[in-house]
């Protein structure tokens, strides 16, 4: 085939009727074009609606649709000659970067090659242990949880810490947010309700038949967006069960930045992890201490986890089901991955890709942390 007859064969087409667009009506489309600015709109008769805003550079988004210069047959002789070069060689990545840059407008991305261990599904599913769900390990040395927060529902996980240094997801779940009642009181409901039946705990297993449970004794609780409706809840919760607000910080989280444990104590920051992954801070207008953690590294941690070989100290199984029981807390996990991009002609960067939702990554993240705090390691 020739850039003759790939010109030849070349059309606009709309992107949702599939039609055929002729130079002429595009021509025309382009002509008639208005732009709108800000929080302008447009009426139905075409008048432009709002004032502009108060600036001197105004943009807009400018790409090969409005070069009336060249219509699709040029553009088709573009593309079959960069189709003609070989991929992953440097004139490869110049013919690349010159269709994007001059012809269609769009950013050039460097080619990018991912390395490092990716988490899959089956990492998470097949970690299943011959433990029942709600049925705690009898060496169980520790029960804590981790919450999270939304408008419409919270996800949690049980975790028990194991002897042999091992951790074990006893149980998770969902709880709905009541939607007939305001949000915010709906969520502190639904908060109230979890924190006593997460409080109850889980049976801890036993060779002979008795009816042995272990406590709950930390939970933490995200209170990044709803912050006032968490701590109310955390102050009212069960006795005897440590209820936290918490922060997660970190390039998962909104601001995008790595957490830094503040250098030193002071009125307001009242303890620091040794090891750098949280500090504990004074809220004095709810007379409460919120956790700030470092997102990041505890959902590392859980994925090393899941790699690890089951009863290894740092390693996390699941309680036993059928095949698919753990399938949507398999894909909160791989939702989101932490990569190392190589891009030719710079330094290797690491950073987090998010594909959907990840409640469950992080409320076991949370749970993670939860357990270093009373003493648990990976690596002991």
């Amino acid at each position: 085939r020739t850039e003759i007859e790939a010109a030849e064969k070349t059309n606009w087409y709309c992107p949702d009727c599939g039609e055929l667009i002729t130079q002429a009506e595009r021509r025309d489309a382009v002509a008639a074009a208005k732009i709108l600015h800000g929080e302008q709109t447009i009426t139905r008769s075409g008048e432009i609606v709002g004032d502009l805003p108060r600036t001197r550079r105004l943009f807009f988004d400018y790409n090969a649709w409005h070069n009336l210069f060249l219509d699709a047959s040029d553009l088709a002789v573009d593309l079959w000659s960069a189709a003609q070069v070989e991929k992953g060689t440097p004139a490869f990545e110049s013919v690349e970067r010159k269709l994007c840059q001059f012809v269609f407008g769009t950013v050039y991305t460097p080619p990018i090659e991912e390395v490092g261990d990716i988490l899959s599904e089956t990492d998470v599913s097949e970690r299943r242990e011959a433990f029942p769900r709600g049925i705690a390990p009898a060496d169980t040395q520790h029960l804590v949880a981790g919450v999270d927060v939304g408008e419409k529902v919270l996800h949690w996980v049980l975790l028990c810490v194991r002897a042999s240094g091992s951790l074990h997801v006893v149980d998770y779940g969902t709880s709905d947010v009541d939607r007939a009642m305001p949000m915010r009181d709906a969520v502190a409901f639904a908060l109230s309700e979890l924190f006593r039946a997460l409080a109850a705990g889980v049976a801890l297993e036993r060779e002979v038949n008795e009816s042995t449970r272990i406590g709950l004794q930390l939970c933490h609780c995200d209170s990044g967006h709803l912050p006032e409706v968490v701590f109310k809840a955390c102050k009212s919760s069960p006795p005897n069960v440590d209820f936290v607000p918490i922060l997660g910080r970190g390039r998962t989280q909104m601001e995008k930045r790595r957490y830094t444990a503040p250098a030193r104590k002071s009125n307001q920051v009242r303890k620091i992890d040794p090891d750098g992954r949280w500090h504990l801070s004074n809220v004095p207008r709810a007379k409460i201490q919120q956790l700030t953690l470092d997102a990041d590294a505890y959902k590392l941690i859980a994925d090393s986890g899941f790699r690890t070989e089951p009863g290894k100290p740092g390693s996390i199984t699941l309680f036993s089901g059928p095949g698919n029981v753990h399938r949507t807390f398999a894909k909160h996990q791989i939702n989101e991955q932490f990569i190392t991009e190589e891009i030719p002609g710079q330094a290797p960067v690491s950073k987090w890709t998010e594909m959907g939702a990840n409640h469950y990554k992080d409320s076991l993240a949370y749970a993670v942390c939860a357990a270093t705090r009373l003493g648990w390691s990976p690596v002991s």
